[in-house]
C-alpha cells in the first residue's frame, strides 16, 4: 500500500477545517495510507493550545487527535537525519532557511520511496527545488492547494467552503479561492482560483511537484 507523507501544517489545517473523512475517502480512493514525524504527535497539540485564532479550539484538539490517531508515526533513522542536516546546511549557503521538519521529511521520501510528500509549506518546495532535488523525487511533492483541490473534485466546492470558511484566518491563499469574504461564489471560481495558486507553486517547483490529482507516483 502506498504511502503519503504530511507535514504538520497540513495536519493543523485539516483538523482546523474539519476536513478529517475528505482525507479518509481520498487516501481509500488511492489505496493509500497516511504517515506524519512522530514528534507531530507532541507538538502540534501544545501549538492548538496557545495558537490565539482558532474558531473553535475544543473541535480543532478533538479533529487533530483522531488525525493523529489515522496517521503512522514515523522516526527518521540516523542515516535520514544525517541527509536531512547535510540538505539544511546546504540551503544555508544558499542563504536559504529550510526548516527540520521539511528537510526531515524529504530525507524520508527518498529513502523510503514514499509515494508522495504533501507539504503545506510552499516556501519549502521551492528551497527543495534549489537544492537540485528533483532527480530524486520527481513528481512525489504536493502542496496543501492540491489536496483541497482533490477534496472539491470529489465533495463539490460549496461543502469544502463550509469547512474553509469557518476557519477563514487560517490560511489566506485558500480564504481568497473560496471567496471567504463574499456571499456568493461559483464552483468554477473555486475551481479556478486553486489551479491558479497550484500554477504559481509549480512555478518555482520544477518538476518536483506532483500531477494535480495527486496520484502520479503511486507505488504498492
Amino acid at each position: 500500500m502506498a504511502s503519503f507523507l504530511m507535514d504538520n501544517d497540513v495536519l493543523l489545517k485539516l483538523s482546523r477545517y474539519g476536513l478529517q473523512s475528505e482525507l479518509e475517502e481520498f487516501l481509500r480512493d488511492r489505496s493509500a495510507t497516511s504517515a506524519v514525524l512522530a514528534v507531530a504527535a507532541f507538538v502540534l497539540p501544545r501549538y492548538v493550545n496557545r495558537l490565539q485564532c482558532i474558531t473553535d479550539r475544543d473541535r480543532t484538539r478533538a479533529n487533530l487527535e483522531s488525525l493523529l490517531a489515522a496517521c503512522g508515526h514515523i522516526e527518521p533513522s540516523a542515516e535520514e537525519l544525517a541527509v536531512a542536516i547535510e540538505l539544511e546546511e546546504q540551503a544555508q549557503l544558499l542563504g536559504l532557511q529550510f526548516d527540520t521538519g521539511e528537510s526531515q521529511l524529504i530525507s524520508v521520501l527518498s529513502a523510503r520511496q514514499a509515494a508522495l510528500l504533501i507539504t503545506g509549506d510552499k516556501r519549502a518546495i521551492g528551497v527543495m527545488e534549489r537544492l537540485g532535488l528533483s532527480s530524486g523525487v520527481h513528481g512525489r511533492v504536493g502542496c496543501l492547494e492540491q489536496l483541497i483541490l482533490c477534496f472539491v473534485v470529489s465533495n463539490g466546492a460549496f461543502q469544502i467552503r463550509a469547512s474553509i470558511c469557518q476557519e477563514g484566518s487560517m490560511d489566506k491563499s485558500l480564504a481568497i479561492c473560496f471567496s471567504c469574504s463574499s456571499p456568493v461564489v461559483s464552483c468554477d471560481s473555486v475551481t479556478e482560483g486553486l489551479r491558479s495558486y497550484i500554477g504559481a507553486v509549480r512555478q518555482v517547483a520544477g518538476s518536483l511537484l506532483a500531477e494535480d490529482s495527486l496520484r502520479l507516483g503511486l507505488v504498492t
